[in-house]
């Protein structure tokens, strides 16, 4: 399972974004490892550079749903009583990754 966390330099969601990712690894009973990808570096790849920051990403599936601001700035998810925030849910991560579990097991 590769799993990238997208920020740039000074995103004001950057450290909660990480701390959300690793609470629901462990929760989820899960000992791996995410690359943090900084979105505005000379070698990252065009493909994470398009990502508002920030963005969680499991074997390249995105973990917010449907993006609110895209692009090389702060990124909004939708919560579920439809304002914005700085995260995705963690049950929206923990659903991803279950789901990137399963597919590797039919592989």
């Amino acid at each position: 399972m590769r799993i990238q966390l997208i920020t740039f330099g000074g995103c004001p969601h950057a450290a909660s974004a990480r701390e959300l990712l690793r609470r629901t690894l462990e929760r989820s009973g899960l000992e791996c490892d995410f690359d943090e990808v900084d979105s505005t570096a000379e070698d990252t790849p065009s493909s994470l550079r398009t990502w508002g920051s920030p963005t969680i990403l499991v074997d390249g599936m995105d973990a917010g749903g449907e993006p609110v601001g895209t692009g090389p700035g702060c990124r909004l998810y939708p919560d579920a009583t439809g304002r914005t925030t700085g995260l995705p849910s963690e049950a929206a991560l923990r659903e991803l990754l279950a789901r990137s579990l399963t597919s590797a097991r039919r592989r």
